[in-house]
């Protein structure tokens, strides 16, 4: 009853931000800061990258050198994916994009629409595939295609809200940045986005097939797209954390849940970001 409140009184993206923002403000004013924050100064926004994992995102509402490598790359891998079809020539004679929106429980009309799809036997193989709010917990699911359909049906058929978060007590509260502890979440990405699925994310990346999520950065008050698939080819434990975490940033409803903290660096200095849903600043990636 909390979601549904929270998201019929604020369904305009700006004012979900700016109770975001106000929201932390307000707990972390209560009772001292919450936590010490470095955040990055607005000169060097379109710099700070992820420590250690550059290249591996953009905003949404500027053109971008690293989506659009991944996207000049995604020709290159496809065509080496498949030797013998000339360069410059379309692989296909139709390219399917699937972009998934914010809605909350409402994502389960997403989930049984996919499955419903697999079922009447017409579901393409989507070559980019996007997601944002509970969209992003859908989209690699979706990526992966309709093998993946049973874990997608588990997951919005079976889970309760104390699958996904516990309220905090009223003294925790004033020393916290939320209302709520995702703990319930995290292991749940955890379980149903193990190190194999991320490993089969790589692979189709790899074969020149994208998959990007959107959180909101409350700094810049901008969304920020996550090449995801680009992550998980690291392969690295570092980089499939960070998958994870992404994926609790874009489900971080802001005041009730948590955001989630990044180290980046920029200019030579490392900062952090603070994001969360990216439904706090646009309802689906375009």
């Amino acid at each position: 009853m909390v979601l549904k409140a929270l998201r019929e009184n604020c369904s305009r993206p700006r004012a979900i931000l700016l109770i975001g923002l106000a929201g932390i403000a307000v707990l972390a004013s209560g009772c001292g800061v919450v936590r010490t924050r470095h955040p990055v100064p607005p000169a060097l926004q379109e710099e700070a990258q992820v420590v250690g994992m550059p290249d591996i995102r953009g905003y949404a509402d500027a053109a971008d050198d690293s989506l659009f490598r991944s996207a000049v790359d995604s020709v290159r891998q496809e065509l080496a994916a498949q030797p013998g079809k000339p360069a410059g020539v379309f692989l296909t004679d139709t390219v399917d994009f699937l972009a998934l929106s914010g809605g909350g429980a409402d994502g389960a009309f997403g989930a049984g629409l996919l499955c419903g799809w697999s079922e009447h036997g017409d579901r393409p193989r989507f070559k980019l595939v996007t997601g944002i709010s509970t969209g992003s917990l859908i989209a690699p699911f979706a990526f992966l295609g309709p093998k993946y359909d049973a874990p997608l049906k588990e997951v919005y058929t079976t889970i309760s809200t104390k699958n996904i978060y516990r309220l905090r007590n009223l003294l925790k509260m004033l020393h916290s940045d939320s209302l709520a502890d995702t703990w319930p979440l995290a292991e749940l990405a955890t379980k149903y986005m193990d190190d194999q699925m991320l490993r089969d994310i790589a692979a189709e990346h790899q074969k020149g097939r994208r998959l990007f999520v959107g959180t909101a950065n409350l700094d810049a008050q901008r969304l920020t797209v996550w090449d995801m698939g680009a992550i998980a080819a690291m392969g690295t434990p570092e980089a499939f954390k960070l998958f994870r975490r992404l994926l609790l940033a874009s489900a971080a409803i802001p005041v009730m849940f948590p955001p989630i903290y990044l180290e980046v660096e920029a200019g030579g200095k490392k900062y952090d970001d603070v994001h969360v849903d990216g439904g706090a600043v646009a309802e689906v990636i375009t």
